[in-house]
């Protein structure tokens, strides 16, 4: 809680840094799995303009990972969502990475495509140590003040609880 209240000098750093900020959380082994989260198209255009710069030396391999909107009815009382909608949620989220993947792919980067429900922070950290991530590559929303306290920030929790580095782009 005290964190939430007075933030965190790392959080600080990230939320007003002009530019892409790196976070090693522990010593970093070799460099060779990527996951990059996204959510929508403005995400895949912020990812797309900082993987053309090609930061990395050396070739990486990575995950494009999505977490599409999904939550559980709240009314009426133990409602559950049908197979098929999940199914056809995470289609459409299928196609939606395996093109940002064609793209990756098409900057010569070794990129494959991963989508998951679930609550997008707990998917991503589940997924970089089930992928055995070496680096959390993320955008940032840009969430301030009132609303980041009240609402969290998925980069944010991500940062906190990750098993590897992150590095968050503008």
């Amino acid at each position: 809680m005290k964190e939430r209240l007075l933030g965190s000098v790392s959080h600080r750093v990230l939320a007003h840094a002009p530019c892409a900020t790196l976070m090693v959380n522990r010593r970093m082994r070799a460099l060779r799995q990527v996951l990059l989260p996204l959510q929508g198209p403005d995400d895949v255009e912020a990812a797309a303009a900082f993987l053309a710069t090609k930061p990395f030396r050396e070739a990486v391999d990575v995950t494009i990972l999505t977490v599409p909107p999904f939550t559980k009815p709240a009314w009426p009382a133990g409602a559950s969502v049908s197979e098929a909608v999940k199914k056809d949620l995470l289609e459409g989220a299928r196609l939606f990475v395996e093109d940002v993947a064609s793209r990756l792919r098409a900057l010569d980067y070794r990129a494959k495509a991963a989508a998951v429900l679930g609550a997008p922070a707990t998917v991503i950290l589940q997924e970089a140590t089930k992928r055995k991530a070496d680096l959390i590559l993320m955008g940032a929303r840009g969430r301030g003040g009132v609303t980041r306290f009240v609402l969290g920030s998925v980069s944010h929790a991500v940062l906190h609880r990750a098993p590897c580095s992150v590095l968050v782009f503008r």
